[in-house]
């Protein structure tokens, strides 16, 4: 990995490190644990994929294991529960019950060929009837995650045999991971399941989000980018925007629009802020507790209004 990458590939294991450290605060939000347990699969699979790059596959057939085994536990987690449901249907549809009829041991007994083609018929069969299956505990994001770690643990199973010839895909494939990872289970959703924990998980969330930071600190930043103007469209110069972190009110940041009416990028600590935008002959305008996510660059388009 160069160094951006290795930033952040270490950033997404010291999420995973404090979550696993930390589990109390999010005992009660199921799709976080279910979210972690990809993110996990993911760091496997990643550090797989950079041994491929990197020439060192020692330990790639530990680390397919553990992905076989995450894979395997989201599919014995799907085929009990649409078994179960089969079972209850009258009259009972055999068919169905006897596409997931898996237990641990025929799983296992599986060649590592073939266990992945059986994980995505049982993956199917809990996808066309999710409806049903919600009183069982599988939801829509567990089958999500179950291909997710299907998908990782068929990656894992080639590499080895094409590292000669695919080096490029697999550095290709690593950073394309790491991207999604932070993307969809961080930004998508875990930043957001913690950020509604906030008031009354704050330890947790400051823990949190620190953790967010140190990784891309140096390699990926958050930044303040926005135009300003006026009712007609017309771009508004000299606009003051101030940004104050609501819970570190010392931490304070400031950009002014230019003749064009944009204003000048900052790069800013991830957190909740209030913004306000001023200007002479403008009613002050603002946004209260704005969350920056890690990595993220929303483009603010504040419309000011004459006093």
């Amino acid at each position: 990995m160069n160094t951006k990458e290795t930033n952040l590939f270490n950033m997404i294991n010291t999420v995973v490190e404090f979550s696993d450290a930390n589990t109390a605060p999010v005992s009660g939000l199921a799709l976080y644990g279910t979210t972690l347990t990809v993110v996990k699969s993911n760091v496997t699979a990643i550090g797989i994929l950079n041994g491929v790059v990197t020439g060192t596959t020692t330990g790639v057939t530990q680390d397919t294991n553990q992905l076989r085994k995450t894979m395997t536990e989201f599919a014995l987690q799907c085929a009990s529960a649409v078994f179960a449901y089969a079972n209850s249907l009258n009259p009972v549809n055999n068919r169905l019950a006897a596409l997931v009829n898996y237990n641990q041991s025929k799983l296992d007994r599986l060649s590592k060929e073939d266990v992945d083609d059986v994980c995505i018929v049982i993956m199917g069969a809990a996808n066309t009837n999710i409806a049903a299956l919600g009183p069982a505990g599988i939801t829509a994001p567990i089958v999500t995650a179950f291909g997710v770690a299907i998908n990782n643990y068929s990656t894992s199973i080639q590499r080895p045999r094409q590292a000669i010839v695919s080096k490029k895909t697999a550095n290709d494939d690593m950073k394309a991971l790491i991207r999604s990872t932070i993307d969809i289970q961080f930004k998508n959703i875990m930043d957001r399941l913690v950020t509604s924990i906030k008031v009354s998980q704050a330890t947790f969330y400051k823990g949190y989000y620190s953790a967010r930071i140190i990784l891309d600190a140096g390699s990926t930043f958050t930044k303040f980018r926005g135009t300003a103007k006026d009712s007609a469209g017309n771009p508004i110069a000299n606009v003051l925007a101030t940004l104050v972190k609501t819970d570190e009110p010392s931490v304070t940041y400031t950009s002014l629009t230019s003749n064009l009416g944009r204003f000048k990028n900052v790069k800013v600590i991830p957190g909740d802020y209030n913004i306000t935008y001023t200007c002479r002959g403008f009613a002050i305008q603002s946004e209260l507790a704005y969350h920056f996510s890690p990595g993220s660059e929303k483009l603010h388009k504040i419309i000011m209004l004459t006093e």
